[in-house]
């Protein structure tokens, strides 16, 4: 199963972090993983290609970790990077509904549950 923790501060998002094997399907074949990690990769990128926000990214295979983490930012662009990452949770929350063996999300705000 693959656990997804999102982290906030005064009400906005802050990062996540993804850690384990969905183990929905076969290694290459796991559709419940690409969704996860084209959703996840996509919103990493698009903060800082969307909003110039340098988050932190760790991405571990061997452990099967990856973790976003904002840096101190403008108040304009923390509620940006919130609304990005608020998309992603919907997302996820979206999956987890479908695939509830496979993924369990914590931390996201009541309205993308």
């Amino acid at each position: 199963m693959t656990r997804i923790r999102f982290y906030r501060m005064h009400g906005l998002y802050t990062g996540f972090t993804a850690e384990g094997h969905a183990r929905y399907g076969e290694h290459g074949y796991d559709i419940v993983c690409a969704a996860i990690s084209a959703l996840t990769q996509t919103t990493a990128s698009a903060l800082t290609r969307l909003l110039g926000v340098e988050a932190t990214v760790i991405q571990d295979e061997a452990r099967a970790i990856y973790r976003v983490h904002l840096p101190a930012v403008s108040r304009t662009a923390a509620r940006r990077a919130d609304d990005l990452l608020s998309m992603l949770s919907i997302g996820l929350c979206q999956l987890q509904a479908d695939y509830p063996r496979h993924l369990r999300v914590t931390g996201a705000k009541p309205h993308t549950l």
